[in-house]
């Protein structure tokens, strides 16, 4: 989460910001985007979503419409889902979404469109527990290369570029692979778009949940038209039912009143152990480390993990119902002096340019994984893993539940990972 200013406005679980842009001058219209977000915008309301439905915006309505987007988020939103259908390019390594208007130079490209990760940080700002980003945009028309041979200043080139490191709890949806354009349709829809409305139409009997609507649209638009959708996600992307599915082998309505009741407890006894744990984590960082206080944190930990096995048992999913995962141990590392930590302090201390300016990208990953480490997360890569044993035993896994290890992160961890991911998107 980026820190910033607090939302205005009021919190709602599901919140989406769809745009078509159609209307560009002199011959680059698009036929389709405006029906798309029509479309689209319609399905979602139907899906319980609140919609902001945007068509033909320029420059600042764009910019104008964002901020809106960003202020009905909240903390509390399960899903954040910004849609966009029309031009898009990319110049010099960076994704821009074009507004309408007229572009011949690298400048006015950078200078008025909006460039993708700008969304992706306000999104994550807001703070929601999911945002979903889909592009169906590169449209195959000249227009893009009309820019491309037109530009100075800058390198533009087809299609958008990947973004295969997005923030923590995202999920991204290109209509078709980086590099590449998109076919605007013969019909009254994009095919990307036209695949994705009838999968939300659908309703197996699994449930609709979120990732995977995605990953079956990528599968389909490719069967149909063998364009290429990308699908970029982080590993803390929660698994959330648009749809509840039916009932499993036990599934009556007394088996999902008792589910529901169950976790509720959970969850309740969970939130109380938590609050245990932050205390006894403030007299560690005290240094009041006593076998007694030891002791109490075993016990304490015993029994998150007895919460954490229970959650995990069989039982009917419903509606983006998600795992209590126990908070990872606190850190007791007393001798920082010795610490085999390339930042053994980014856990109490904001760090300064000077220490981040000088690195290359395989040391700022170190320097952002391993404030994940300190907090116990375990490592599902090899490169991770390769982290892991450098830390010997200053290093305990705990969870590989990313957002589980996010929400014990202090401030200084949180301005310190974001800080850590500007450099390394430079």
């Amino acid at each position: 989460m980026i820190l910033g200013l607090a939302n205005q406005g009021s919190a709602v679980d599901r919140i989406a910001l769809v745009i078509g842009n159609s209307k560009y001058p002199e011959g680059n219209e698009l036929p389709n985007p405006a029906n798309d977000a029509k479309a689209l915008a319609k399905s979602l309301r139907d899906l319980d979503f609140t919609v902001i439905e945007k068509t033909d915006l320029a420059s600042g309505e764009l910019g104008e419409a964002i901020l809106e987007f960003h202020h009905q988020i909240s903390p509390s939103t399960e899903v954040a889902l910004f849609f966009f259908a029309g031009h898009g390019i990319q110049i010099d390594g960076i994704n821009y979404l074009l507004p309408i208007g007229k572009f011949e130079a690298a400048f006015q490209v950078k200078s008025s469109a909006t460039k993708a990760d700008e969304v992706l940080a306000a999104m994550e700002e807001a703070g929601a527990k999911r945002n979903v980003v889909v592009l169906d945009s590169c449209r195959n028309n000249p227009f893009s290369r009309s820019i491309r041979r037109g530009v100075r200043g800058g390198t533009a080139q087809e299609g958008l570029t990947p973004m295969d490191r997005p923030p923590v709890g995202t999920l991204i949806a290109f209509s078709t692979k980086a590099g590449a354009t998109a076919d605007d349709g013969n019909g009254t829809n994009s095919p990307y778009t036209e695949t994705l409305l009838e999968a939300l139409e659908d309703r197996p009997a699994s449930g609709l949940e979120l990732k995977k609507l995605f990953s079956d649209v990528a599968a389909r638009v490719y069967k149909k038209t063998k364009q290429d959708p990308a699908i970029y996600s982080s590993g803390s992307f929660a698994e959330y039912y648009l749809v509840p599915g039916e009932a499993g082998p036990g599934g009556t309505d007394t088996a999902k009143m008792a589910n529901t009741a169950e976790t509720k407890r959970l969850e309740k006894e969970n939130e109380k152990l938590k609050q245990q744990l932050a205390e006894i984590n403030r007299k560690l960082e005290d240094g009041k480390i006593t076998n007694e206080l030891v002791e109490q944190l075993k016990t304490l930990q015993t029994r998150m993990e007895e919460i954490d096995q229970k959650m995990q048992e069989p039982k009917t999913e419903f509606g983006g119902l998600t795992q209590v995962t126990p908070a990872p141990p606190p850190v007791m590392n007393t001798q920082r002096s010795v610490s085999p930590f390339m930042f053994p302090h980014s856990d109490s201390q904001l760090l300064s340019d000077s220490e981040l300016s000088g690195l290359d990208s395989d040391a700022l990953w170190i320097a952002r994984n391993e404030i994940f480490a300190r907090r116990g997360y375990i490592f599902q890569t090899t490169r991770g893993q390769t982290l892991a044993r450098k830390l010997g035993e200053a290093y305990q896994g705990y969870t590989s539940d990313q957002d589980a290890i996010y929400s014990q992160f202090n401030e200084v961890e949180k301005a310190n990972v974001e800080k850590i991911q500007r450099y390394e998107g430079r």
